[in-house]
């Protein structure tokens, strides 16, 4: 999967600012300072996660990625951040960052419900590449306080949610700085990361809303994201393959191409081109349909093992443990009891 080189560029500034190496943050994640200079360039989510890791490691802190858009100028995140900012509503700013987010990350999916007189905000991480309590914790701090500061800034400092979610422990010591983030203690280890308002709280009008400039912006935004969109639909019909050839047939780089009528070389580009190696989407396809099949506790480990082509359970049980942080023993025990399944809690 892929973020936008926005991003990329806000955590580089971000540790500028904070004082550390950021050249030493970007060769974390094998790039250069000369690689940010292309504005419209879509990056791995792999860059994204290794800058993560290697600022947890330079900071010390595990409430580091709270404080990150906030040493932010703004308009750092691009035309997702300007719309968000030029919306009539509050309410619309939301909604408008749910649709427009994949322009700047799809490793989470956003969500905006309402349920009586509350409208909650959700975020779930979707990359099957991200692993790591702990890349979990400061992508979900990020996001979460990032959207809040913006918010604030264009109505009032005391806008804050009623309840917030958060699918991760709670830090070994101070917690004090959630409070200050969000106005409120989260709840710890729940799932989905949330943020739970009032639908009066985002009823107000925006500093800076602009309903011309928004229509302008958002027009632009959704040729950018038709262009991502055609990226998803090369990245399913090769999907659609694999799952066709999982069930006993040769699901190889070279197989797939063949019965794509393209060469190796152009199906590994073009799924390069949306954030894939031909090996990181066999690994997600075999991942979704692995959890769909635990889920059926009359199909085996063994038959499951069989289905997505490994020839051993041994096999299969490594590559789901790399996949997920569990066996497929503990996730069909976990998903039997309603506990929560994915890595975020590990």
């Amino acid at each position: 999967m892929r973020v936008s080189l926005n991003v990329v560029n806000a955590l580089f500034a971000y540790a500028a600012e904070r004082g550390f190496d950021a050249e030493a943050v970007l060769a974390a994640a094998r790039l250069s300072p000369s690689a940010l200079e292309t504005s419209d360039e879509r990056l791995p989510s792999s860059v994204l996660f290794e800058m993560h890791r290697a600022l947890d490691t330079l900071t010390h802190e595990d409430t580091w990625a709270l404080g990150v858009v906030g040493v932010l100028p703004k308009g750092s995140y691009g035309i997702a951040e300007y719309i968000f900012r030029s919306q009539p509503s509050l309410l619309d700013s939301f909604h408008a960052i749910v649709r427009y987010s994949c322009l700047l990350s799809e490793v989470s999916q956003l969500r905006l419900r309402t349920a009586g007189s509350d409208v909650v905000f959700e975020a779930v991480h979707v990359d099957p590449e991200l692993r790591g309590a702990s890349l979990h914790r400061t992508l979900y701090q990020t996001l979460l306080s990032g959207i809040m500061h913006v918010a604030r800034e264009i109505t009032t400092p005391e806008l804050s949610p009623y309840r917030v979610t958060l699918p991760f422990e709670p830090p070994a010591g101070d917690i004090s700085k959630y409070r200050a983030v969000f106005g409120c203690l989260p709840e710890f280890e729940t799932s989905p990361a949330a943020l739970y308002f009032k639908a009066s709280a985002l009823a107000s009008v925006p500093r800076g809303a602009d309903p011309n400039l928004s229509s302008i912006l958002q027009s632009h935004a959704d040729e950018l994201l038709s262009r991502v969109t055609s990226h998803d639909e090369f990245v399913n019909q090769v999907r659609r393959v694999l799952l066709q050839q999982l069930h006993g047939r040769d699901s190889s780089l070279h197989a797939i191409a063949r019965l794509l009528s393209t060469s190796n070389r152009s199906l590994q580009r073009r799924l390069a081109d949306s954030g894939y190696t031909f090996k990181s989407l066999l690994d997600e396809t075999r991942y979704d349909l692995a959890r769909q099949y635990l889920s059926d506790s009359k199909i085996s480990i063994d038959e499951i093992s069989f289905l997505l082509g490994y020839s051993d359970n041994s096999a299969f049980v490594k590559a789901f443990k790399r996949w997920g942080e569990l066996t497929p023993g503990e996730y069909r025990t976990r998903h039997r009891s309603g506990a929560p399944v994915t890595p975020v809690t590990h």
